[in-house]
């Protein structure tokens, strides 16, 4: 069995409250399957997706000027790259603080993310019919909240009040 590191999102001045968990190749090769076999209901995942957000939190809809479909083909293209750079750690990074940083400019707040992990979750059982592994379940809650702290890290340090000088 090959050696099992620590994901470089997982960082001393991270703001993840998961400190140990390990994304080795394992897991990424389970995520990556995972999507692929969403793939093809990507378009009901994401309606079931932003449906759900906006039944449970519907203050948010305010949030997103554009069309919902367009929002629709963003949410399965992030979730693409976010899957493709599981590999590439310090380019997820930067795709993530940069995103966290649009996302506070539309008015995203710390506690939307919780909210959304949930919902996207939910979304997945949905048009999985509930099939989905309980340990892939896991791995992904694992790693939205991953996704979530680096996008409140860069919508932190783009913040007013977080500029020195």
């Amino acid at each position: 069995m090959p050696p099992v590191s620590l994901h470089p999102l997982f960082r001393e001045d991270s703001r993840s409250a998961l400190p140990g968990i390990v994304i080795d190749r394992g897991l990424i090769d389970r995520l990556s399957a995972s999507f692929n076999a969403l793939r093809p209901a990507a378009g009901d995942l994401a309606a079931a997706f932003y449906r759900r957000l906006f039944e449970k939190a519907p203050h948010v809809r305010d949030m997103f000027t554009q069309p919902i479909e367009v929002q629709q083909q963003k949410l399965i293209a992030s979730l693409e790259t976010i899957v493709q750079f599981l590999t590439d750690p310090p380019a997820q990074r930067a795709f993530l603080r940069d995103l966290g940083k649009r996302h506070a400019n539309y008015g995203a707040r710390p506690e939307h993310y919780n909210l959304v992990i949930e919902t996207f979750l939910e979304a997945i059982e949905e048009v999985t019919g509930g099939l989905l592994d309980p340990m892939v379940k896991s791995e992904w809650r694992m790693v939205m909240r991953l996704v979530s702290d680096a996008m409140i890290d860069g919508a932190i340090q783009s913040s007013p009040t977080n500029k020195t000088g």
